[in-house]
């Protein structure tokens, strides 16, 4: 095991995203790491119960140990082990979001060759994280293109508060991920719209409005709604649209007191814009593969409407533990990232 990284939790925006970017990256490399200020800009800082579920979940996948898994705790040491398990489940407890834990997880396994078994419970629809199908229909098809083999199913939605869901992934990691070029700009090509929802709502027809409000901005997408037994109320929609060049999305979450159509033409006014802007990668999904892209076998690149300050804080934890060069060029409203690893 090497020496200790450290990583001030302060860096970027500051949030979890160092913390899931960092640990993730350890397990990956076996190598300690410890960080400091752990979300100290936010009005709770500290770890949150599901940044313990994520660290937990790595000790676990890895045989690994840390110390400072507390509530409200602002330093961690994260120790690595160097076992991997081939099934893993997880509760992340409530509403916490399984695709953020998700996040630390797949950094962790991306060069495990053998298959792995993931169970993750809690909140797969809620606010501040990607929706699981967004997950399983924008970010997996990305990966796929890197040379992962990936199964992910939603068995149940989880909404805020009581959360409740459950999903499965099951992985193959490549020795080394295959660079992506995506250069050309998306052509409208075929547009799919997902709509769940819980049951409670189905009187209602709340999905069939959520694709019905998408259509009235894109008229030619295809839609498919599902129900739910839930815990708690709530719906949500994710928009994707791939082609040979590109594959971009997009996704609202229901809110109370918001027609259930204006949540479905939100998030097709969101996908419209990117294709006008001529994009390869959404905002989110810009963010969430670059530690992959990092870990590539050669330089990739892509157009995202912008760069976050999430890509921005990812760009600089990875640079921490990976030698990789980031180049990013704005133009005619967008932004061009390069991402070139640094072989020795």
């Amino acid at each position: 095991m090497g020496d200790i990284v450290h990583i001030d939790g302060m860096m970027g925006e500051g949030g979890g995203q160092v913390l899931r970017t960092s640990t993730g990256l350890a397990a990956l490399l076996g190598r300690p790491v410890r960080i400091v200020n752990i979300r100290a800009n936010r009005p709770k800082p500290g770890l949150a119960a599901q940044h313990l579920a994520g660290i937990r979940a790595l000790c676990r996948l890895t045989g690994g140990e840390a110390d400072g898994l507390a509530v409200g705790s602002r330093e961690v040491l994260f120790r690595p082990g160097q076992g991997r398990k081939s099934r893993l489940e997880v509760d992340v407890g409530t509403a916490g979001s399984v695709t953020l834990l998700l996040q630390g997880l797949l950094i962790a396994l991306s060069g495990v060759t053998s298959r792995t078994e993931l169970v993750l419970r809690g909140g797969t629809d809620v606010a501040w994280s990607p929706p699981f199908l967004y997950f399983s229909e924008v970010l997996s098809p990305l990966l796929v293109k890197m040379g992962f083999q990936i199964r992910a199913e939603l068995v149940r939605v989880g909404f805020y508060p009581k959360g409740g869901g459950e999903v499965q992934v099951w992985l193959r990691a490549p020795v080394m991920p295959s660079p992506l070029r995506l250069d050309t700009p998306a052509d409208a090509g075929e547009v799919t719209a997902e709509a769940v929802a819980s049951e409670d709502l189905a009187r209602a027809k709340v999905a069939e409005r959520l694709i019905s409000g998408a259509r009235g901005v894109l008229p030619g997408l295809k839609g498919k709604k599902r129900y739910f037994s839930t815990l708690s109320t709530g719906c949500s929609i994710v928009l994707r649209c791939q082609s040979k060049a590109a594959v971009l999305g997009a996704d609202c979450l229901g809110e109370r007191g918001v027609r259930a159509e204006e949540i479905g033409r939100r998030a097709a006014e969101d996908l419209r814009g990117q294709l006008g802007a001529g994009c390869t990668l959404d905002r989110w999904a810009s963010d969430q593969i670059l530690p992959f892209l990092a870990l590539a076998s050669g330089p990739s690149s892509f157009i995202a409407p912008e760069l976050t300050s999430h890509a921005r804080t990812n760009m600089e934890v990875i640079r921490t533990f990976l030698p990789v060069a980031f180049e990013s060029t704005e133009s005619g409203g967008v932004v061009r990232v390069e991402v070139v690893p640094q072989r020795t």
